[in-house]
């Protein structure tokens, strides 16, 4: 795939004086309009924003749950030390993800002499945690910190880093590691406004873009958000967006409880049959030009990228791929770090005669396979002088399907409930946005212009 490089012409007007603007001049006149609407952040809330703790040795002192119970388990007295933590990737729009991680919050109270086991284990590591700089007076502690009482306060986090903005109001008082910013509030109103596509299409035009497409949201940045005060809007429409806030957070929270791993619901059933022997395979018109039906003996590097699978009938699949490889002439294509181009999605055999189990089986199982490949369910992405990409995926070993029928059952609905409850955020945020932009009062042109820009993010 060709590079292409995408330009703006920008009015001399953009680069007068000492801090130069790269928006085109449509976009300026957006982000003037939010500007004049709105009143920055740090103007409204009632405290600073913060930065989580910085513990100078995070081997030591944030721990798991197996470590966390042992210590408990030998000095009950510990839990109160023993804080649920959060880092930037456990920050999610709307909601959290705690995945079982825990500070040691040795402030400077705390007395090492009082805690037998926890005395134990930091003994291990006394010599790293002298070292830090990030310290308090002795050498366990934590460094001196003013609002440690306001990480137990309901409070709005976000994700120093992110590639969309990630908003979400804490009650149930996570410390935060120095990923995570936050500040004192308990109002479902503005992870609305903060979340929406136009205050984040604000924020990145403000912020530093970061590779990869993730933007930097210091403090710096996000206290400059204009944000329209809840005071200042009907009652009606505030409330309104505090609705649709908590709704989209009980809706993700009720996903994070569904189990959508293929995987976990089908066990560890052995292969009974390979996808090559499953109904009647039929090849794609003119297969033998196709990239997926070469060998290493064409291309040296090739392998299967991804796949996917195309229901057509109920007893009927599509299996397509990718095809990753190194091209002879790089400078012609996009290719990544390793070098490397990847084709669209490619037909590479067509299965009929199957049963609606089978088809399900197949429509699920291939994917996964190949994303795991290494090996896994007989299959290896790499082409050799005698397997095409073709004969890779046809190679494929399947569960047993009457083994697996229950669970694969189990799994279809589990997705369709997941997919309900997406479908329902999305409809939400897209009512949130609609009342953002008519409170600042864009245009319909103006909201196809952000909406282009976010929902390239």
């Amino acid at each position: 795939m060709l590079m292409q490089e995408k330009s703006v012409i920008l009015p001399s007007s953009n680069l007068d004086g000492s801090d130069w603007t790269f928006q085109n001049s449509k976009e300026n006149k957006i982000i003037e309009k939010i500007e004049s609407e709105g009143t920055p952040l740090s103007d409204i809330i009632s405290t600073p924003i913060r930065r989580g703790i910085m513990t100078g040795y995070n081997d030591a002192l944030i721990i798991g749950q197996e470590t966390r119970d042992s210590l408990i388990s030998e000095d009950s007295d510990l839990s109160p030390l023993i804080r649920e933590f959060l880092s930037g990737q456990n920050v999610l729009r709307y909601t959290s993800e705690f995945e079982d991680e825990y500070l040691l919050w040795l402030h400077g109270e705390v007395e090492l002499d009082d805690f037998p086991s926890l005395r134990s284990y930091l003994l291990d590591h006394k010599s790293n945690l002298e070292d830090r700089t990030e310290r308090g007076e002795k050498w366990y502690q934590l460094r001196p910190c003013d609002y440690y009482s306001e990480f137990e306060k309901d409070k709005i986090i976000f994700p120093e880093v992110s590639k969309r903005t990630r908003f979400t109001l804490d009650s149930d008082g996570y410390f935060l590691n120095k990923t995570v910013f936050f500040f004192v509030e308990d109002d479902w109103y503005f992870v609305a406004k903060l979340n929406s596509k136009l205050i984040g299409f604000f924020l990145h035009n403000i912020s530093s873009m970061m590779r990869g497409g993730y933007y930097m949201n210091s403090a710096t940045y996000v206290n400059q958000i204009p944000i329209i005060s809840p005071g200042s809007v009907q009652s009606g429409t505030a409330d309104t967006l505090r609705n649709h806030a908590k709704k989209i957070s009980e809706s993700k929270n009720s996903l994070q409880k569904l189990n959508r791993s293929l995987l976990d619901h089908l066990g560890t059933s052995e292969g009974d049959s390979i996808l090559g022997g499953s109904g009647l395979i039929q090849p794609p018109a003119k297969a033998s030009n196709l990239m997926l039906n070469h060998t290493a003996a064409e291309h040296s590097n090739l392998r299967v990228g991804s796949a996917r699978v195309d229901r057509e009938s109920p007893n009927t699949v599509l299996i397509k791929a990718t095809a990753r490889y190194k091209p002879d002439d790089q400078d012609a294509y996009e290719t990544d770090q390793w070098g490397y181009t990847e084709t669209e999605y490619l037909p590479a055999f067509r299965i009929t005669d199957l049963t609606e189990t089978e088809a399900d089986l197949i429509e699920h199982f291939v994917p996964v396979a190949v994303d795991e490949a290494g090996g896994f369910a007989n299959f290896r992405e790499t082409a050799t002088k005698t397997n095409s990409l073709i004969d890779r995926l046809k190679a494929i070993e399947l569960p047993d399907v009457d083994d697996v029928a229950d669970d694969l059952e189990n799994y279809l609905e589990t997705k369709a409930r997941a997919e309900e409850l997406d479908e329902k955020i999305e409809k939400t945020d897209q009512l949130i946005d609609e009342i953002v932009y008519e409170l600042y009062g864009l245009t319909e042109e103006e909201i196809e212009i952000v909406e282009e820009a976010t929902n390239t993010e």
